[in-house]
């Protein structure tokens, strides 16, 4: 399926969705942080893992069991 509409400068958010998961990405940081949208995903009972990047790390979050991780970018 092909967007009907690119991504316009007003847009704050992206959805890539399919079947089994949904990619959420920020476009304005400053007017809708990531934290403060996950914090709003996070009240969503349907929502069983979320995930995002900050810096180098991958920070997951249990929707259900209000657990988190980290994941660290090993060095090379």
């Amino acid at each position: 399926m092909r967007l009907r509409d690119r991504v316009q400068p007003k847009d704050q958010i992206v959805l890539a969705v399919n079947e089994r998961m949904s990619y959420i990405y920020t476009l304005d940081t400053n007017t809708l942080a990531i934290n403060k949208l996950v914090q709003e995903l996070e009240n969503d009972k349907r929502i069983d893992v979320i995930a995002w990047q900050e810096g180098a790390s991958i920070k997951v979050k249990s929707g259900e069991k209000k657990e988190n991780f980290i994941i660290e970018k090993a060095e090379s």
